[in-house]
């Protein structure tokens, strides 16, 4: 048909519109080797959406289409392949993501157990196919393994690998193994007076979050009346009356497990503990040691046995009292008549013929000349009498009558004196008088450490000073001293045993008995 048969008034009449055309688009098919030229543009220059609308989005370099809501790209998910390592202790810790498909623009996040979201301060996109982050503080300090680890594109299509990444714990006791601690029995663990006991403990490294430990004996037994708490590792408890000193030897496990990820592990360990018997003076095995000691383990007023030296026990008095109002609670008394002739209390005279010092009744001393009548030259005599341990000496009673016509010789200084006066450094070591220490007021008893040597000057020595020389118009009379006029000795630190020592010396002849004495012990 020739153009000029076609009438534009055909045309301008509205023939040709989207009505008539409708039909040229119903399941229409295209066919051919190239493209389909679908709309382009950008994501602002979306307007007009309809449902199943279909273009080509220049910012997301993607085609797209609209569900009816909101316009979705058309892409493949990434693809995670492969993390590596699976398991971080540090933050900062590189981890390396392999897959596919990692566009620029992407995003990961790390997802852990309980859903909370971690971003990487520092990530980078290595190529398509791998990706690599650094692990952040709060992965570490939260410990919620185990970790997945999630990579989404741009267009928002993403991939989760699950359960990917941990972060594990190691365990290790803070107690070395071997002996945990001496204790006494009958005194509770924790007491004041009681032996340390260094718990069996044990600390996670690595993840700690939420990973608890759990304490378990697993071979042996702890002492009779203590316990093992399970959850803290913490060894409580009053140890039984033992027989004797007793070892026991016994296994603690420690047991982690960390609640997100069922990680466990566990260590064991081998320990000791000597369990001792308490020495609270109720019994000859159990002598006491000093009268601070006894009222440190809360032992009330009694009869006590107490320890003088090695295995030698006596009973004394003993008063839980801070009985001469010092502050000092706990004291035990040896007394004239609780003493006797034992082995622990000892005399000697001079290096002559003559016998210096005796006992004389029971519990009582003399120190001098054997008899009155004795008229030779040099004679010393000593008595040492072996006390229970403490820093403080208080004579409260000290009776005693002398014999003969001279004074006892105490102002000589004995440790220059070479010779005469040997066997009081020798066998006694009470050779008191030194060139620093000069006794003019006399000082018939003191209380001695056993420190050698003849120049000791007061570190050893707890004075107990009565302000007379004994022996002065001393014939035939009887002098009694007490607490009031004797003033206390006082050592700087607790003594091991010390001993009483009461000696005389004399150019002429005399003697002086003590028939009533009593010192305590603190």
């Amino acid at each position: 048909m020739a153009f000029s048969r076609i009438k534009t008034n055909s045309i301008n009449d509205s023939a040709i519109n989207l009505a008539k055309t409708d039909d040229l688009f119903v399941n229409t098919e295209i066919t051919g080797t190239e493209a389909a030229k679908m709309p382009v543009g950008s994501t602002s220059q979306r307007a007009n959406a309809q449902s199943g609308d279909i273009r080509f989005n220049t910012n997301l370099s993607l085609m797209e289409y609209y569900n009816g809501t909101e316009w979705k790209p058309i892409d493949s998910p990434p693809v995670i392949t492969a993390v590596s390592p699976t398991t971080f202790d540090t933050a900062g810790d590189t981890i390396t993501v392999s897959g596919s498909n990692f566009q620029s623009g992407y995003t990961l996040t790390v997802i852990g157990s309980d859903g909370t979201e971690y971003t990487p301060t520092t990530t980078s996109r290595v190529s398509s196919s791998s990706i690599t982050f650094d692990v952040t503080a709060s992965m570490v300090s939260d410990g919620k393994d185990y970790y997945d680890v999630k990579v989404t594109n741009s267009s928002g299509l993403f991939v989760i690998k699950d359960d990917t990444l941990s972060l594990p714990s190691t365990i290790a006791f803070d107690v070395a193994a071997g002996s945990i601690g001496t204790v006494f029995d009958r005194l509770a663990i924790g007491h004041s007076a009681q032996g340390a006991v260094s718990n069996p403990t044990a600390t996670i490294t690595g993840e700690s979050g939420d990973v608890t430990i759990a304490y378990s004996l697993s071979r042996g037994a702890l002492p009779t009346g203590l316990s093992l708490n399970s959850s803290t590792g913490a060894i409580t408890g009053t140890p039984a009356d033992e027989t004797s000193s007793t070892t026991y030897n016994f296994d603690i496990t420690a047991t982690y497990t960390d609640a997100s990820s069922s990680e466990t592990g566990s260590i064991t360990r081998t320990y000791t503990m000597v369990v001792n018997l308490l020495p609270d003076g109720s019994s000859s095995a159990r002598a006491g040691i000093s009268g601070k000691k006894l009222y440190s383990y809360g032992v009330t007023t009694g009869t006590k046995y107490m320890n003088v030296g090695g295995s030698n026990t006596i009973q004394l008095s003993y008063e839980a009292t801070d009985k001469f109002s010092t502050g000092d609670y706990g004291w035990v008394a040896a007394k004239h008549d609780d003493v006797g002739n034992q082995g622990w209390a000892r005399t000697n005279g001079s290096a002559g013929s003559y016998v210096g010092s005796g006992f004389v009744g029971t519990g009582g001393f003399y120190v001098g000349n054997a008899s009155s009548s004795d008229t030779a030259a040099i004679n010393i005599g000593w008595v040492q009498i072996k006390l229970p341990d403490g820093t403080k000496y208080q004579v409260s009673t000290m009776s005693a009558s002398g014999s003969g016509s001279q004074n006892p010789d105490d102002q000589t200084d004995w440790s220059t004196d070479g010779a005469s006066y040997a066997e009081s450094v020798i066998n006694s070591y009470v050779a008191l008088k030194t060139a620093t220490l000069v006794n003019p007021a006399g000082y018939p008893w003191v209380v001695w450490d056993g420190s050698s040597g003849a120049t000791e000057t007061g570190g050893g020595i707890a004075f107990i000073k009565d302000g007379n020389e004994y022996g002065a118009n001393f014939s035939g009379s009887n002098v009694v001293k007490t607490n009031a006029d004797l003033p206390m000795g006082v050592f700087p630190t607790e003594k091991d045993n010390p001993v009483m020592v009461a000696w005389t010396g004399d150019s002429g002849y005399e003697r002086i008995d003590f028939t009533d004495w009593e010192i305590w012990c603190h």
